[in-house]
């Protein structure tokens, strides 16, 4: 099938897995179709128009490296499996009306990809947008889970945002915090291409979660509040500015592996601070 390149799908619903893979088609448009396997247009290179406005399950790694995308409308789409339209290099703008659960990686690779609408989103997997040029994110409401390092990778990112409606999640000054039913806070994502030297997490925070600061290059100062009781697996790893830690909190918190990795440390292994 490598060299075809259009195909008529009238009466199809289900399309299985890796069906049409890099193959030639530069057009599916059907009505009818409601869910796509794992892989099944993956490597289809010359792919630039996608119309399935009745599509509601893309699977995983479904339009990997389909380089031609250059825009992608879900209408109605409930998920997007992991890596859907990784190394999509082409796709400029992706609108998720209706999607309810975003994979791992789904647009991971997809470089040039900088406008993003996640309508009524509830889950985001981890590093959904790793190297992409993605500078902002909005969250909606409907937002409920945020896989540990969903941001991790976006290089590019410079603040978050919530709807202040969610009562999942908040953003403070662009960095992605959760609240739970006792007003403390994890931090969640600080993002990599903020520019800010110095921060202070807020007050009731008793977590840094999981590759929280991103590799975030700016930051050198850092302090962590008094409640701080968990700082997560490479919460600070790659942050090659940071020099300064202050942490107020009575008990030394706990450090999960490799909290500090790639921050320069002594003969002891401990975080060298100025």
């Amino acid at each position: 099938l490598s060299g075809l390149e259009t195909i008529t799908l009238n009466s199809v619903t289900d399309i299985g897995a890796r069906a049409f893979a890099s193959t030639m088609l530069t057009r599916v448009a059907s009505s009818k179709i409601v869910n796509i396997g794992d892989g099944a247009f993956s490597d289809c290179s010359l792919l630039s128009t996608l119309d399935m406005p009745n599509l509601m399950t893309v699977g995983a790694a479904a339009f990997e490296k389909c380089v031609g995308l250059t825009s992608v409308t879900l209408p109605i789409a409930s998920s997007i499996g992991d890596g859907a339209f990784a190394d999509c290099t082409g796709l400029e703008a992706v609108t998720l009306a209706k999607v309810r659960t975003v994979g791992d990686k789904a647009f991971a690779g997809a470089v040039k990809l900088a406008s993003v609408s996640l309508g009524k989103v509830e889950s985001l997997g981890a590093r959904v947008f790793e190297n992409t040029a993605v500078t902002s994110v909005e969250l909606p409401d409907t937002l409920d889970i945020v896989a540990d390092g969903a941001f991790y990778g976006a290089n590019k990112l410079e603040s978050i945002a919530v709807d202040k409606n969610n009562k999942s999640f908040v953003a403070e000054d662009g960095v992605l915090y959760s609240v739970n039913d006792e007003d403390f806070y994890i931090m969640l994502s600080y993002p990599a291409a903020k520019s800010d030297k110095e921060y202070s997490v807020l007050d009731r925070t008793i977590k840094l979660s999981a590759y929280g600061f991103n590799e975030n290059k700016n930051l050198e100062r850092l302090v962590l509040s008094v409640y701080m009781q968990i700082i997560g697996v490479d919460a600070m790893s790659g942050m090659s500015k940071l020099r300064d830690i202050t942490i107020y909190a009575v008990a030394a918190p706990t450090l999960e592996s490799y909290s500090f990795e790639q921050v320069e440390v002594d003969d002891k292994g401990d975080p060298v601070l100025d």
